[in-house]
């Protein structure tokens, strides 16, 4: 029985999920027990956000804090439809989005920044970037989730006959051809590992430009009691999460400060 307040900690370079003095839970059976343990944590404890463990801090390496970034509105956004590895451009309302959200990350010096390899993300990013001499990373691990036959459907429609989409199920699989949630969770986990192995040694801030639901997602199964909002992620808001000592930590979900920041600005 799991103690009110236990901390549990991901370690990312193994993918494997480890309670403070408790079972290790590996890749292939970890999902529907993870997600039940860190359920009955949550309802049982007030305790303070707590961290991932990722892979093992050493000497020299620097802290690192990771601005994930959703693209801005797009069509299929506008529309309501669902949009995981189909694309549609940036509406109008977009791209002024992202033109505030890079005006509101002006004063944040990156020394590095990625993206999804969707036209979406990349197109968001561009504006972020904007000015800036930091060379895009494209990483295809950063998509969102493939909704197989679902893709381009109502999402209305579907959130309302399958709603354990939202609640990060581990049984949820999308249709034919689509992916189910610990497939995207792997993969997130995948893409943040890459970047915190290819950052930690000069440290500093990572912009990191994805979307709504493979980041609540990652963010979720790092520490469910960090989500306050309802819904999915707005668009062009930021989820911030740090790096230190080899511990992942959520700071900040779905702020859209950044974006009113740049809206002031003329």
């Amino acid at each position: 029985m799991s103690k009110p307040g236990e901390f549990y900690t991901i370690k990312l370079q193994t993918l494997a999920y480890e309670p403070e003095g408790g079972i290790v839970l590996k890749r292939k059976k970890w999902a529907g027990l993870l997600l039940a343990i860190v359920m009955v944590v949550a309802g049982c404890s007030q305790a303070s956000s707590t961290g991932g463990q990722s892979e093992e801090g050493q000497q020299g390496d620097k802290p690192l804090t990771l601005y994930f970034a959703r693209h801005g509105e797009t069509l299929f956004n506008k529309q309501g439809r669902m949009q995981g590895w189909s694309d549609s451009p940036l509406t109008e309302k977009g791209k002024e989005t992202a033109i505030h959200l890079g005006k509101g990350l002006a004063d944040i010096s990156f020394v590095a920044a990625y993206s999804s390899t969707s036209e979406r993300a990349i197109d968001t990013a561009q504006y972020l970037l904007d000015g800036r001499s930091v060379p895009l990373i494209t990483d295809k691990n950063l998509r969102e989730m493939n909704f197989g036959e679902w893709e381009a459907e109502s999402a209305e429609k579907i959130m309302e006959q399958y709603p354990a989409i939202w609640e990060f199920d581990p049984s949820f699989k999308s249709p034919v051809g689509g992916e189910s949630i610990p497939e995207l969770l792997k993969r997130t986990q995948t893409a943040v590992e890459r970047i915190i192995r290819e950052n930690k040694a000069k440290g500093g801030n990572v912009l990191v430009v994805t979307h709504g639901l493979a980041t609540m997602n990652f963010i979720y199964h790092l520490d469910p009691r960090s989500i306050s909002i309802d819904g999915p992620l707005p668009n062009g808001s930021v989820t911030t999460v740090e790096w230190k000592d080899g511990a992942l930590k959520v700071l900040k979900v779905g702020d859209e400060s950044y974006i009113k920041k740049g809206e002031q600005q003329k």
